[in-house]
């Protein structure tokens, strides 16, 4: 089979643990500077992965702002 018509590997997670909002805000943005840094030359960098992330991670960032908010 020739290298560039493998399909992609498949992941299952086999456990899982509940993360803080703040927890997951900060592995989202290292991973995404981690992607940007990797890919930072490569032609093929996914914009759409990237711009979720950066959507996901301002979410986190409104939500905890706003949990903050109601905590006073």
């Amino acid at each position: 089979m020739d290298e560039t018509t493998r399909p992609p590997v498949r992941l299952q997670a086999i456990s899982s643990k509940p993360l803080s909002l703040k927890d997951t805000q900060v592995h989202i943005d290292e991973f995404l500077s981690d992607l940007k840094s990797h890919n930072a030359f490569a032609k093929g960098l996914d914009s759409t992965t990237t711009s979720q992330l950066e959507k996901l991670s301002k979410a986190l960032r409104e939500e905890r702002a706003r949990e903050q908010k109601a905590r006073r």
